[in-house]
């Protein structure tokens, strides 16, 4: 890193707003720092300058596009797999059959955590507001 570079990034970091660059001229004052001095700021301006490296959008593109696709087929996969457990289950709980005793630890689980979140929040509302029920 060029000490020029170091100066700038220190300039633009500083804490005290009064000394930062840019902070009593503007952009202007960034613009001509040192280590802007080969930049063609009106090229830039007018977009006649040659970059030094022009990324292959095409490429670009088409990769954006297979990672989208994939994602979205593995949250896809996911989705349609619970789905078809929770079908499963709700179908055998339906018709009351073949319930395995694994079926059975899924559901009694189930009903274990929505008590035990049941009576929490019943706790919870309970210490809340003892105060209003003390002879209750």
């Amino acid at each position: 890193m060029s000490d020029e570079l170091k100066h700038l990034i220190i300039k633009l970091l500083d804490k005290e707003q009064s000394t930062r660059l840019g902070s009593t001229n503007d952009a202007d004052e960034v613009v001509e720092h040192p280590w802007f001095k080969d930049v063609d700021w009106e090229g830039l301006m007018n977009k006649t300058v040659d970059l030094p490296f022009k990324p292959d959008m095409e490429a670009l593109k088409k990769k954006k596009n297979e990672d989208e696709e994939e994602e979205k087929g593995s949250k896809e996969d996911e989705q349609e797999l619970k789905d078809s457990q929770q079908q499963d289950l709700e179908f055998k709980i339906s018709h009351n059959s073949e319930l395995q005793v694994s079926d059975m630890d899924l559901i009694s689980i189930a009903m274990d955590e929505k008590k035990d979140i049941i009576d929490q929040e019943k706790q919870k509302l309970i210490e809340k507001h003892k105060n209003k029920f003390k002879d209750f």
